[in-house]
Formats: structure tokens, C-alpha cells, sequence
């Protein structure tokens, strides 16, 4: 079964960020990232020791790849995933030890991702899934000297819980999928 782009502003996917540069959101906000048809579009954060940005689906998806596109120099050191996971819901299963309190459930770690500080778009599969409708990337150790973390694309890539397969090639032709 082929994976879907889960991450598609058309699908009714919002996100949030930890901060906005000097709160431009129009031009620096986090929807940016997810318009894979604007090159120069993008998420850029405001200085901090650490970045965050949610994705919520409004849909249970199955997240099983990352894809990530830092500007060169304001990118960050590693990436956790975490999945959040409604407490009532005891379908979900992850293999992680770590969690941390959400207002409807708990954050799940899925992974910790080593991100080169690279312009090109970087590919990570996840060795851990869930069910979840939403989940945050958190970045750490940012390489620019204030803590800053900029990205043209975020792309999360997985499964549909209602079987719909829809893939939408990314606007890097010489990514090989």
C-alpha cells in the first residue's frame, strides 16, 4: 500500500508553531511550509533554545515518513517526532518510553532524527507508527546562533485510516520517492 500525502492544506490539515520571525505569519508563518508548490515559501521561527511545530490532521493517519527541507545554517541538530494519543483510545500503539501531559491525552515520542544542517530535502523514515490526528516536531540544537529554525517544506507522509491512497509528487523533481 502506497503512503499519501498527509500533510496537504487541501486535506483540512492546520498547524500551529512555537513562534513566528518578528510575527509575520503572512510571510514567515507555518502554513508556509506546507505549500509545496511555492519554492520560496516558508516557516521561519523566532529566536529560542528549542522550536516546535503541530500538525493536526482533524483525521486519524498513520505517520510513517518525514520529509524536511531546512534553509542551510538555520536548521537543527535533531528532530523528535511525537504522535499525541487520546488517553480514551486504547487502539493506538507505540513502542516509545517517552511521554509528557497534553490537555486530551499525551505526547508520544516516535523517534529522534539526526537533521543535517543541509538545503536538501532530507527523508526519514519512521521505525516506530501510531494512529494519532496530530503530531509535533520538536527541534533542537539549531544551528544559527540565536536559535532560529527556518524550513521551505515539512512533508508528512503515511496512511489514510479510511484506506484513501493519494500521492502527490513534491516539487523536487530529483527526489526519488
Amino acid at each position: 500500500m502506497s503512503a499519501t500525502l498527509l500533510s496537504d492544506l487541501s486535506t483540512g490539515t492546520t498547524v500551529k508553531a512555537s513562534s513566528v520571525l518578528q510575527k509575520n505569519g503572512k510571510l514567515y508563518g507555518p502554513k508556509n511550509a506546507l505549500q509545496l508548490d511555492n519554492e520560496s515559501s516558508c516557516w521561519n521561527s523566532d529566536a529560542g533554545e528549542t522550536q516546535h511545530y503541530t500538525l493536526d490532521f482533524h483525521r486519524v493517519v498513520t505517520v510513517q515518513e518525514l520529509k524536511l527541507q531546512f534553509q542551510a545554517g538555520f536548521s537543527a541538530e535533531t528532530c523528535r517526532v511525537l504522535a499525541h494519543v487520546d488517553k480514551s483510545n486504547n487502539s493506538s500503539s507505540i513502542s516509545s518510553s517517552s511521554s509528557s501531559s497534553s490537555t486530551n491525552g499525551e505526547w508520544m515520542e516516535l523517534g529522534e532524527l539526526e537533521t543535517p544542517d543541509s538545503l536538501e530535502l532530507q527523508s526519514f523514515v519512521l521505525e516506530d507508527t501510531a494512529e494519532t490526528s496530530k503530531i509535533r516536531l520538536v527541534f533542537e540544537g539549531c544551528t544559527d546562533f540565536y536559535g532560529r529554525v527556518t524550513l521551505y517544506q515539512i512533508q508528512v507522509w503515511g496512511l489514510d485510516d479510511d484506506g484513501r491512497i493519494e500521492e502527490r509528487r513534491p516539487r523536487n523533481n530529483a527526489e526519488k520517492a
